[in-house]
C-alpha cells in the first residue's frame, strides 16, 4: 500500500477539522494504522496547523463561532502561488490558508492581519445588509443602485451577495473598474466549459472571476489549483501582475484569481491564456485528476486608465531601523476605491536573520495605524482583532541576503472617518511586528513525576509549567496528555517537538479551552524520559511607535472631473 503525499495528508487534516464536510477516507485511516512514516508526517502537519491558527492570531472567537463559519463556507479554499521570475509568494500552511479564505469570503474587508474572527463578524454583518455596501470615506462617492446589484448578482450566480467578490464587483462597477470580457469556451471532447464572468481592475490588484462546469453543467472547484493558465503582460511584454491567491466560492461555484499589480502601473495589460486540462476532485476515489481538453485559447485587453484616474499614489521611502537587526522600509501607499495598499521592503541581519532562515524569514506580520492631524485613529491594519485584515499578501524573501519584498492590500471600508476630501495630512504609524524565530530552549523530564515535581520551560519571555501527564486515547488513537500552565508575551504556542528516551520523535499539539495540555498522538505509554522543545517561536515586537508623515492627498481620490 503506497504512502500518501503531504498534500493528501493536508486534505485529511482539513476534513478532520470540518465534521460537516466530506468524510475522512477509510482507505487512508487503514493505512495510517499501519504506517509510522505517514503518521509522523500527519502529526507534524497537525502541529503546524495549530501553530498557524494560534501563533499569529491569538484572539479567539466565541464558542461555536468557528464551527458555524466553517459550515457556512464549506468548500472554500485558498491557494497561494507566484511567479518564479520575480516573486515567491507567502507559503502559509494549507489549513491556515483555508481559514484566511473563509475570512475573505465573508469580509470583503480581509488577510495580513487578523484576529480573524472579529473582522469576519463585522464583515458578515456588513454583507448581511444587502443595501449597505462598503462606503468610500474620502474623495468621490459612488452609489450602487438596486438595478446594478441585481445585474451583478445574476451575472455571478450570487443574488444574495454571499460571496465577498460579488460585493466588490458591485462597488468597483460603479467606478467603471469592472470588465466583462464575454469569454466562454466549450470543450466538445469533455463537455467542460470555462467562462470569465468579470475582471476587477483597480490600481492595486486584478481579480479574475471565473466559472468552470463539467459536462452536466455542475461547477468544478479547484479548476486550476497549481499551474494557472493566465498570462498578464504590460505593453513591453513583461509581467504586468503577479498571482497572489485564489479564492473559491462556497455558494456560486466560482473562483477568484487575485493578481497584485506591478508598479509603475501601465496604461494597458493584456490578459491571455491557453487551457489544455482542467483539474477536478473525484470524491468517490478521494483524489484529484486532470481532465484533458482541446486547447482553449483566449485573450483580452484591459485598459487601466480609469484605474489610474481613481487612485492616489504616494511615495514614502522611509525606513525604520529595529534594534534586533530588522530594517522595515515603507516604499509607497496606493489608495483605490476599495483598498489601501502598502508596499514594504525589509532587510534582516544579526540574530533575527540567523534565527529566521528559509521560509521563517517570510513569516512577518505588521501592525500599523493611520491617524489624522488631530491624533484621531482613522484606520488600523494588522493581525489582531479590531484591525482591518489584509485581503491580499504577496511576499518575496531571499534567504541568501535576508531581504524581503512585501505587498499588503487592505480593504478600504468605512473607518472612523477620513476627512471628507481626504486631503489633510495623515500619519502612518508602525505599532508592532511579529516574526517566526527558531526556538532554542528545551527541557528533559520524567512525565510520570510531573505531579510531584513540575518542571518549567522559559523561552523568549514565555513561560510553560508542566504539571502532570496521563495516557489515554483520542478517537481510538493512543495519546499522552501533558498538563501545563503558561504565561505568554509572544504569540501563542509555536511549533513543538518531543523526543523520548529511544530517540523517537513526536509532534505535540498544544490544545486550549477547558483544559490546557499538550496532546501527543501515537505515544502508547508514558516514556521514562521526554525532551520537549519549541522549534518555532512566534516572536512579537511591541511598542515600536515609529511614524511617517504622509503627504497631503495621500488618501484622497479624485473627483468625477479628475481633480
Amino acid at each position: 500500500m503506497r504512502c500518501f503525499s503531504r498534500s493528501e495528508l493536508e486534505h485529511h487534516v482539513m476534513r478532520e477539522a470540518d465534521p460537516s464536510g466530506s468524510p475522512v477516507s477509510a482507505h487512508m485511516e487503514a493505512h495510517l494504522k499501519e504506517c509510522d512514516a505517514c503518521r509522523k508526517e500527519l502529526d507534524r502537519i497537525r502541529s503546524e496547523q495549530r501553530m498557524f491558527e494560534n501563533a499569529f492570531y491569538s484572539d479567539g472567537p466565541d464558542e461555536g463561532f468557528t464551527a458555524g463559519v466553517m459550515a457556512a463556507l464549506e468548500g472554500a479554499e485558498i491557494e497561494y502561488s507566484g511567479s518564479a521570475a520575480r516573486h515567491t509568494t507567502r507559503r502559509l500552511k494549507p489549513i491556515a490558508q483555508w481559514r484566511r479564505a473563509a475570512v475573505a469570503a465573508c469580509a470583503l474587508v480581509l488577510l495580513g492581519g487578523a484576529g480573524w474572527y472579529a473582522a469576519l463578524q463585522s464583515g458578515m454583518e456588513l454583507l448581511g445588509k444587502q443595501e449597505q455596501q462598503p462606503s468610500i470615506t474620502a474623495g468621490v462617492q459612488k452609489k450602487i443602485d438596486t438595478a446594478d446589484r441585481e445585474r451583478i448578482g445574476k451575472l455571478l450566480n450570487d443574488p444574495n451577495y454571499e460571496w465577498s467578490w460579488t460585493s466588490r464587483a458591485a462597488l468597483l462597477d460603479s467606478f467603471g473598474l469592472v470588465f466583462y470580457p464575454d469569454i466562454s469556451l466549450h470543450d466538445d471532447k469533455s463537455g467542460y466549459r470555462f467562462e470569465v464572468m468579470g475582471i476587477l481592475a483597480d490600481a492595486s490588484q486584478i481579480v479574475i472571476l471565473t466559472r468552470t462546469t463539467d459536462g452536466n453543467g455542475q461547477p468544478v472547484s479547484r479548476a486550476f489549483p497549481y499551474e494557472l493558465p493566465f498570462v498578464l503582460t504590460g505593453p513591453d511584454g513583461r509581467e504586468g501582475a503577479v498571482h497572489a491567491r485564489t479564492d473559491q466560492s462556497a455558494v456560486n461555484g466560482m473562483e477568484a484569481y487575485v493578481y497584485v499589480m506591478n508598479q509603475p502601473l501601465p496604461d494597458r495589460i493584456e490578459f491571455s491564456g491557453e487551457i489544455e486540462g482542467i483539474n477536478r476532485m473525484d470524491r468517490e476515489l478521494d483524489r484529484e485528476e486532470i481532465v484533458e481538453t482541446e486547447p482553449l485559447v483566449f485573450d483580452y485587453s484591459l485598459d487601466l486608465q480609469t484605474a489610474k484616474k481613481y487612485a492616489a499614489f504616494s511615495a514614502v521611502d522611509k525606513t525604520y531601523k529595529a534594534p534586533d537587526g530588522l530594517n522595515i522600509e515603507v516604499n509607497r501607499l496606493i489608495r483605490t476605491p476599495g483598498t489601501i495598499r502598502v508596499d514594504l521592503h525589509t532587510i534582516a541581519s544579526g540574530e533575527i536573520r540567523d534565527r529566521s532562515p528559509g521560509d521563517l524569514g517570510s513569516q512577518i506580520e505588521f501592525q500599523f495605524r493611520i491617524e489624522d492631524q488631530d491624533g484621531r485613529v482613522v484606520g488600523r491594519y494588522g493581525s489582531t482583532s479590531n484591525y482591518f485584515n489584509a485581503e491580499t499578501v504577496l511576499t518575496h524573501y531571499d534567504k541568501n541576503t535576508g531581504e524581503g519584498e512585501w505587498t499588503l492590500v487592505y480593504p478600504m471600508a468605512e473607518t472612523n472617518g477620513l476627512s471628507g476630501d481626504g486631503q489633510q495630512p495623515y500619519k502612518f504609524i508602525l505599532e508592532s511586528y511579529q516574526t517566526a524565530l527558531e526556538g532554542r530552549e528545551e527541557i528533559t523530564f520524567d512525565p510520570s513525576d510531573l505531579k510531584r515535581n513540575p518542571v518549567v520551560l522559559e523561552d523568549e519571555g514565555d513561560r510553560f509549567e508542566l504539571t502532570g501527564a496521563e495516557i489515554d486515547k483520542r478517537d481510538g488513537i493512543p495519546t499522552v496528555y501533558l498538563d501545563y500552565r503558561s504565561e505568554y508575551v509572544n504569540g501563542r504556542d509555536g511549533i513543538w517537538e518531543a523526543v523520548d528516551e529511544n530517540g523517537q520523535f513526536y509532534y505535540p499539539d498544544p490544545t486550549a479551552g477547558d483544559e490546557v495540555r499538550f496532546e501527543i498522538l501515537y505515544m502508547e505509554k508514558l516514556p521514562e524520559q521526554l525532551t520537549l522543545r519549541r522549534t518555532m517561536v512566534p516572536k512579537i515586537y511591541n511598542d515600536v511607535g515609529w511614524s511617517v508623515d504622509l503627504p497631503a492627498n495621500a488618501l484622497s481620490l479624485p473627483t468625477e472631473s479628475g481633480e
